[in-house]
């Protein structure tokens, strides 16, 4: 009989009470593919019948306790989970200063082609040959290009000036913390 998901199910009744009114118990267990019960339930019908004198077999199967904690489990974290689309999206390290509030020199940054490029989002352009990550703003008929870092100046252009290459999802930063162990303070 397959179970949930297509696994292998065993159905099977217990019963083993000597009086003349019986209830019946099933036991129904999933096992995995090398065999170990993965889940089991314990089901009382309920229902009385007079006892026909039929032998039962009884049967021991190993069940796990269900562990409390497996409610609050946690997804595996996986950089696949950070693209949305993967044949539009694209790693890139940035080495400019530009951004230095947002994004610190030798970031790598997750550049999605597929997302449209709404106002105040990061972006990837192409401009006079050159790359850059800033913020879009558009407005009437231009777009300014402006760097989180407040010593360098905005980029105003118009739409046919630049190329769009993508916009900024997600940023890894890499941490720059002392590599020497540094000493306790004694009170």
């Amino acid at each position: 009989m397959e179970g949930i998901f297509g696994q292998h199910t065993q159905k099977e009744s217990i019963s083993h009470f000597p009086n003349p009114y019986q209830y019946k118990l099933n036991f129904c267990a999933l096992w995995d593919s090398s065999g170990k019960v993965e889940s089991a339930l314990l089901i009382f019908t309920g229902h009385t019948f007079k006892n026909s004198g039929t032998l039962f077999q009884r049967r021991c199967v190993a069940m796990p306790f269900p562990s409390p904690a497996d409610d609050y489990s946690e997804r595996i974290l996986r950089l696949d989970d950070l693209i949305v689309h993967p044949s539009a999206t694209f790693f890139i390290r940035i080495s400019s200063l530009a951004m230095e509030s947002t994004f610190h020199q030798g970031d790598i940054l997750i550049i999605d082609r597929a997302l449209p490029p709404l106002d105040y989002r990061t972006v990837l352009v192409v401009y006079k040959g050159r790359y850059y990550v800033r913020r879009i703003i558009t407005e009437d008929e231009r777009i300014i290009l402006r760097a989180d870092n407040p010593s360098f100046v905005d980029i105003v252009v118009s739409p046919d000036e630049i190329e769009l290459w993508g916009v900024v999802t997600y940023a890894i930063h890499k941490d720059t913390a002392p590599t020497r162990k540094l000493p306790r303070r004694v009170k």
